[in-house]
């Protein structure tokens, strides 16, 4: 099989649950990857509401985007769909010696990224292998996923201002009910 690149899905998505749910933006999520990846290092480009990080040394790149992602897992106990909300590809044109490198940027992203559930996919012919999962403990054997994208994100692009509302002062009163004259100061 020959080896094309890697995928990367971060920040699990819990639908079922929403006490887990942690109110956030595609902005966010964005300036949080952002911030991860710093400037001696990376080279950080936005493009249509995409980042794109360009590694310094070995001028690979890697392309972020904010947009639902199921994959289903077989774990012991059964089969469950996890969802992420951020994808990380970055594409690998070379031949086996540029091969190793790539998959080290994979595992060097992997621990830039400040979320703890991540899943790193290596594209083998068009397939997804899973070679890591924070979900599972290490050592087990790699696996085919196929991510099926969302069409629409579950997210809000930016916070939707909220109008603040000014509350006055209730009169003061007398314990009759009736107002009173307060002096005013000097």
């Amino acid at each position: 099989m020959t080896y094309v690149g890697w995928k990367v899905l971060a920040y699990q998505y819990y639908h079922d649950e929403p006490r887990l749910q942690a109110p956030i933006t595609k902005e966010e999520l964005l300036t949080t990857v952002r911030d991860s990846f710093k400037v001696p290092d990376w080279d950080i480009s936005e493009q249509k509401g995409e980042l794109l990080l360009t590694h310094t040394q070995t001028q690979s790149e890697v392309k972020v985007e904010v947009h639902g992602e199921d994959i289903t897992v077989e774990y012991d106990d059964g089969a469950e769909e996890e969802t992420y909300l951020v994808t990380l590809t970055s594409d690998c044109l070379a031949w086996k010696r540029g091969e190793y490198e790539h998959k080290q940027l994979m595992r060097e992203v992997l621990k830039k990224l400040p979320w703890e559930a991540k899943v790193g996919c290596h594209i083998e012919d068009g397939r997804f292998k899973v070679v890591y999962s924070s979900n599972m403990q290490r050592g087990f054997e790699p696996f085919e996923v196929t991510p099926r994208r969302w069409l629409e994100c579950p997210i809000p692009e930016k916070r939707v201002p909220r109008r603040r509302r000014l509350l006055r002062a209730k009169p003061p009163t007398s314990y009759l009910g009736t107002r009173i004259k307060v002096p005013r100061k000097r």
